[in-house]
């Protein structure tokens, strides 16, 4: 799953999707999103797009981590 790429947070993430919208999702891809903004503020993530097979309105869900603490130290949320 997610590419051989740390299967741990890739279930940690999907159990956050299932958990928050309540149906089963599958990890389809994830991505590498930055964003400059012209004042200068910058978003960095890696987006996890989940397919969700079974709602009945919402086809996808998309998943990232970003920092608590404006610092980032090794404290994050999961975003859904």
């Amino acid at each position: 799953m997610d590419n051989g790429i740390d299967t741990k947070a890739a279930d940690e993430f999907l159990t956050a999707v299932e958990q928050r919208l309540g149906y089963k999702a599958c990890l389809s891809y994830r991505e590498h999103v930055r964003l400059d903004l012209l004042d200068g503020t910058v978003w960095e993530a890696t987006v996890r797009v989940c397919d969700l097979p079974d709602h009945p309105s919402l086809p996808r869900a998309y998943a990232w981590s970003s920092p608590e603490k404006p610092s980032g130290l090794n404290h994050s949320k999961r975003r859904v």
